[in-house]
């Protein structure tokens, strides 16, 4: 399948499920990346806010606020209602930024969230980062766009959000393609060079199996602890994680992995960590 055939079928699908309502095309979009992001562990318990002010340059289309790590992420939409592919530009990824940016800085004054009425789809969001906002550790800001990022696009531009730790990810169509085609959850890839510049030292453990390889090593705590605040809960499995904490739907691949092939539950399966193969693997 290629990418223009994959557009051609999300785009029915999202019509499929608005039905004849245009006006609910842009929030199935959201709802629907907001699935597959939570699916991939980017996003944990989000909440649709599809609050626009257009007049004011504001705009937050989902958000996020994770308890443990006091991480919030912010969502804004970019949605095309064409049948044609089209094109993520650097311009659109700072116009959708500015207006995400603009609800935060304004969110944190708490007569921002009491001029709005309380049924408002942004008051609520707007009232929790007023008052969670002492003790926010970092902003996830996401963008998701129908249209394909563009080529030209190369180093992301740079969020600042009032001194707040801030990073800027982007799911276009191109990488839900990607995503999609491969059937698995989205590598990640960390560069140890700066910590371990001759490697980490691993030993081979010996399994019997012999589909594949695996092997123990052992890393700094604080190591760890800074990966985990960098990447949340996408640095486990996607199915250990609901597994093991209960959240959400169990997932039954990981089940039937250890009904039906024992042998593979310790498999890695292209990860970082140890794991039954899931939906995800």
């Amino acid at each position: 399948m290629t990418l223009d055939e994959f557009y051609a079928e999300f785009m029915q699908s999202i019509y499929a499920s608005a039905g004849a309502n245009s006006d609910f095309f842009e929030s199935v979009f959201t709802e629907n990346m907001c699935e597959f992001l939570e699916s991939q562990g980017i996003v944990d318990d989000y909440a649709l806010v599809q609050f626009k002010k257009t007049s004011l340059g504001m705009r937050l289309d989902a958000a996020s606020y994770d308890e443990e790590s006091e991480r919030v992420t912010l969502i804004v939409a970019d949605f095309r209602p064409t049948s044609g592919l089209e094109s993520l530009s650097l311009t659109d990824i700072e116009k959708s930024m500015r207006r995400v940016e603009r609800f935060f800085t304004e969110s944190k004054k708490a007569s921002f969230y009491q001029t709005l009425e309380e049924s408002s789809p942004g008051y609520a969001w707007a009232r929790q980062i007023n008052e969670k906002a002492p003790k926010i550790s970092r902003i996830q800001v996401i963008v998701i766009s129908n249209a394909e990022l563009s080529k030209r696009v190369g180093t992301l531009p740079e969020v600042k959000l009032d001194g707040y730790r801030t990073s800027l990810g982007i799911w276009d169509i191109g990488r839900l393609f990607q995503v999609e085609s491969s059937g698995k959850a989205e590598d990640m890839v960390v560069d140890f060079g700066e910590t371990f510049q001759d490697g980490i030292p691993c030993l081979h453990a010996n399994c019997s199996n012999g589909q594949y390889e695996s092997y123990l090593l052992i890393v700094p705590g604080k190591l760890l602890a800074d990966l985990y605040d960098e990447y949340g809960d996408r640095l486990l499995e996607q199915n250990v994680r609901t597994f093991l904490q209960f959240r959400g739907k169990v997932n039954k691949g990981i089940r039937n992995t250890i009904i039906r092939e024992p042998s593979m539950f310790f498999c890695l399966q292209q990860r970082t960590q140890c794991n039954g193969r899931g939906s995800d693997s």
